[in-house]
């Protein structure tokens, strides 16, 4: 949120600029309204008449639901709805008649170069087909088709400039979407017509061709049909023999019974009892009648017998005709026998006959079933023929009937009605969407350009990055480059200024660093040059010696020398002459008279200053010096320019590094503090340079309090 808070104006210049012109853009465009219509898919129809449709009922399915919507949307009815409503000459659809602008004159004119024909209008009429085709292709792209989930209703919108034609345009292509179902199902059901009368008119003449042929076949091959037999009609020599079969089983059983009344009458003449043990023979009326008088005759005998003898007449009369009768009965059983044995003979013989016969019939089954089978077969196909036939006579005139019977598998739940407000565009839509993406297009800019960032802009993140002690903020002075105060010049002429009260701060810092034992050389360095370091040493320095502190300042930087300009002393001798030709320390030290400051310069260039400020001389001067100083502040090279740096921080108490604020890159610095650490150098701390107090107590950075409004009270402008 602070680096956000950092960025607020890019921010807000960001939102500002992409929402005022996403509502300049909103309130430039034109209005366009939409109508809609919705259509839904009526799966269930009145049935008048139970027939069968020829095109059979939509399914209500998602397949279904897609498949109409892109007959909606197919050019054929949209070429209907241009047609009919006379878009070619309607300016919203047709863009040539509008009058061309000085662009689209321009634009005509390098198409017409290139062989374009952009400028040509369509004229009123049906108009040519790349013409017609342009308008289908205008309306198709204001037309939307959508489903509604979970329904089989579908949303038809037009959008159009006139509220008024939007809804007329969804109207009437809703209605014809139901006219172009009635026209399909009509056009369908006169082909089916047509097609079944084609049918009907060849199969009845396969009708009469087939029931002729079973005709002349069955003349032909003799199978003249007899009476039925349940459903099935059968031939005269199947009858014949089923009437042959039906004699001789009774013949035989005729013969049976017969023989057995035969068998009986002779065992009942062979028994004991004669002919009263045959029913047969007792059945004959005359022989009951002589087995009557026989009987009485016997009685009569009996009773002769009680008064007369054998020899008496009376009995020999009796006994004679007894007799007599007897003869009769013998002769009369005859007769029986041979009648009971006559029938056995004819009815063997009408068996014998019969069984001759059904042979005869039978011998000419096999080839009357070969025939009987060809003409079943030309039966079955004439009677296929027939139910064919039947089948397709029933379903032409369903079909004719249905003619005047056909409904839409659609309609319409609801027509569209003009619409008040525009739906494009969503003004309130459009400035909100470019609002949310600007402030999360600007948030992202400058989280980037915070990254990106890659300097100190805090105390905090020094620590968090080094891991040193930020020893303090010295804040940049005000004005430009070249009106700007020099920061040592300034801190002398503004003690009371939050510029003089950093310094004070530094050198305090740099005290608690040791409190038993405070340390009294220190060098200032920095990883690059144009850091500040020299100007925040020469401002420690100056300042200290105006409190009364006895201060020495060393110019350690032999190539690039910065103090004796800076406080326009003479350049020579210098800390050389000390170290290489063995000068009187009293001659080389100079004193800066504003503050009361010693000073030594450079001096001369050497070859390699390194090996000098890393001698034992260096050591016993600095040595030296701090017996008669209170404060010996060395101002050294950068340390990753040369390695005098890292070679001098080994002979002095604390070395103070100083980057640059927002400018000194954390890699950078890191390295060469890293380097430093190397060098066994004691690293007192981090001070954070030429720090814009405004842009740091308005960025929002940890230590933003530091300069804070409420606490410039306390110094002085």
């Amino acid at each position: 949120m602070r680096r956000l808070w950092r960025r607020r104006w890019l921010i807000a210049v960001i939102v500002i600029a992409a929402t005022g012109i996403a509502a300049l853009i909103s309130f430039s465009l034109t209005p366009r309204y939409t109508a809609m219509t919705n259509v839904m898919i009526e799966p269930r129809q009145s049935q008048v008449v139970e027939i069968q449709e020829v095109l059979s009922e939509l399914p209500p399915n998602k397949e279904t639901l897609n498949n109409e919507i892109q007959v909606i949307r197919s050019r054929r009815l949209a070429a209907q709805v241009v047609d009919k409503n006379k878009l070619i000459e309607d300016p919203e659809f047709n863009r040539a008649l509008v009058d061309p602008s000085t662009l689209s004159l321009a634009f005509g004119w390098v198409t017409g170069l290139l062989g374009g024909d952009e400028t040509k209008r369509l004229t009123p009429g049906k108009g040519s087909d790349p013409q017609r085709e342009k308008l289908i292709d205008a309306f198709l792209n204001a037309l939307s088709v959508k489903p509604v989930p979970f329904s089989t209703v579908m949303n038809v919108s037009v959008e159009s400039e006139d509220p008024e034609k939007a809804a007329r345009l969804a109207n009437s292509l809703a209605n014809l979407y139901l006219a172009d179902q009635l026209k399909a199902k009509f056009e369908a059901t006169t082909r089916a017509t047509r097609w079944l009368g084609e049918q009907l008119a060849e199969l009845r003449e396969k009708v009469a061709a087939s029931e002729r042929a079973v005709e002349a076949y069955r003349q032909q091959s003799g199978l003249v049909r007899g009476a039925h037999r349940g459903e099935e009609a059968v031939t005269l020599v199947d009858q014949q023999i089923s009437e042959l079969s039906s004699a001789l089983i009774s013949a035989r059983s005729n013969r049976a019974e017969a023989g057995a009344r035969l068998e009986q009458i002779e065992r009942a003449l062979k028994s004991r009892r004669g002919v009263g043990s045959s029913g047969i023979v007792l059945s004959s009326p005359l022989i009951q009648s002589l087995l009557l008088k026989e009987s009485e005759i016997v009685g009569k005998k009996a009773e002769l017998a009680a008064e007369f003898g054998p020899k008496h007449p009376r009995m020999m009369a009796a006994e004679a005709e007894i007799e007599d009768v007897r003869k009769k009965i013998r002769a009369e059983v005859q007769k029986v026998v041979e009648s009971v044995r006559s029938d056995v003979e004819v009815a063997r013989a009408r068996e014998v006959a019969l069984e001759k016969s059904l042979k005869v019939l039978e011998s000419q089954v096999g080839n009357q079933n070969q025939k009987d089978v060809n003409l079943r077969a030309l039966e079955r196909e004439a009677a296929a023929n027939r139910s064919l036939i039947e089948v397709f006579l029933v379903r032409f005139k369903e079909t004719s009937a249905q003619a005047d019977l056909h409904t839409p598998d659609a309609r319409i739940t609801s027509l569209a009605s003009v619409p008040t407000r525009p739906s494009y565009p969503k003004k309130g839509r459009v400035i909100g969407l470019a609002f949310f993406a600007s402030v999360f297009f600007a948030t992202l800019l400058a989280i980037t350009l915070e990254w990106l960032r890659r300097g100190f802009g805090s105390t905090v993140q020094i620590e968090r990055v080094t891991g040193l002690y930020a020893l303090g903020l010295i804040p940049m002075l005000e004005g430009g480059r070249r009106n700007r105060p020099r920061p040592h010049d300034y801190v002398l002429e503004n003690q009371s200024s939050n510029f003089a009260e950093a310094i004070r701060s530094l050198r305090f810092s740099l005290a608690l660093t040791n409190v038993d034992n405070p340390p009294k050389t220190i060098m200032f360095t920095s990883s690059l040059p144009e850091e500040g370091k020299s100007a925040v040493a020469l401002s420690l320095a100056r300042l200290m010696a105006r409190t009364g502190y006895k201060v020495l300042i060393i110019d350690c930087d032999n190539r690039h020398p910065k103090v004796h300009g800076s406080l326009k002393l003479a350049g020579n001798p210098g800390l050389v002459d000390l170290l290489v030709n063995n000068a009187d320390l009293r001659k080389v030290i100079q004193r800066d008279e504003d503050s009361g400051a010693h000073v030594i310069a450079a001096g001369k260039t050497v070859p390699c200053p390194a090996e000098l400020l890393g001698s034992r001389l260096m050591k016993a001067l600095l040595d030296k010096c701090a017996e008669h100083y209170d404060l010996v502040i060395l101002d050294s090279p950068p340390v990753l320019a040369v390695s005098d740096a890292r070679t001098l921080s080994a002979q002095v108490d604390k070395t103070v590094f100083v980057v640059q604020w927002q400018k000194t890159r954390r890699e950078t610095a890191v390295l060469a503090l890293n380097l430093l650490r190397e060098s066994r150098a004691d690293i007192a701390g981090v001070v954070l340079s030429r720090v814009d107090a405004k842009k740091h107590a308005k960025h929002g950075y940890e230590d933003s309090d530091y300069y804070h409004k409420k606490a410039q009270k306390y110094y002085a402008t």
